[in-house]
């Protein structure tokens, strides 16, 4: 068969099974009215489990499911009004926000601000809240696997702003003890820093001027794990631009990386 053919052949079955898939049908999780403004700013799985958050009028609520999708928990609202968030571990939808929200148009000085973390058990039967850093805004989160919380956040240091990486560990009850802070360096100020997680990583992605940098942290065995960074430029591909020794730190300051 000469190549051609078997390309139109390829395209053909590829086509036809796309026509014929049927994903069955699409839930409705909420509705509203044309005049109340509604964002999408999560969605998060995890086994069986199926969590979604969304901005109402500047109120972010979550919804979830225990069972794969079929059925939905009734929404709950964060302690905030602004964007959420969100993942899913140790028994917990956990949504991070900033306090108190703030339309996109008047952001106050970061001094102002605070960032807030809900944790709702999803068998629905506790809630947990706190303030994780003050000062600060622009929070981002991820689950370690279910050890501990990544959580990301931009803060101000001599007239400019930071990126911040914190490790906060989860007891059973859905306790939150921080283990590390790290100060990344400059951070855009428009922006927004970003965290993604496995068990045994950390990844941070910010803007520094027209630098898209990311930052891998790579994570011990245990409850409280050993912390270890590398950093690198995206802008110029691959080539290291900086890196940090290992490090741990009780909760306090941030230790600033030297790069």
């Amino acid at each position: 068969m000469g190549a051609a053919a078997l390309v139109a052949l390829v395209s053909l079955a590829i086509t036809s099974t796309t026509l014929a898939a049927n994903l069955g049908p699409t839930q409705l999780l909420r509705k509203i009215s044309a005049d109340s403004p509604l964002f999408i700013t999560g969605v998060a799985a995890k086994g069986k489990y199926i969590a979604t958050a969304w901005t109402e009028n500047f109120q972010p609520y979550v919804r979830w499911s225990t069972n794969g999708g079929p059925t939905f928990r009734s929404r709950v609202g964060a302690n905030a009004n602004s964007s959420a968030s969100i993942d899913i571990c140790a028994g917990y939808v956990w949504a991070v926000t900033d306090q108190p929200g703030f339309p996109a148009d008047e952001p106050p000085p970061l001094k102002e601000l605070n960032i807030h973390i809900d944790g709702w058990r999803l068998d629905g039967t506790a809630h947990r809240q706190r303030t994780l850093h003050r000062g600060t805004a622009y929070g981002d989160l991820a689950c370690i696997g279910d050890r501990a919380l990544a959580t990301v956040w931009e803060r101000e240091v001599d007239g400019g702003q930071h990126a911040s990486l914190g490790i906060w560990t989860i007891t059973g009850n859905g306790r939150l003890t921080r283990t590390h802070a790290f100060d990344l360096g400059p951070a855009d100020e428009i922006v927004e820093t970003s965290v993604a997680a496995t068990n045994t990583a950390i990844h941070v992605a910010w803007m520094d001027g027209k630098d898209l940098r990311l930052k891998t942290v790579d994570l011990g065995p245990g409850p409280d794990p050993t912390a270890t960074g590398r950093a690198w430029s995206l802008r110029t591909g691959t080539r290291p631009r900086c890196g940090c020794g290992s490090a741990r730190t009780a909760p306090g300051p941030l230790v600033t990386t030297r790069c």
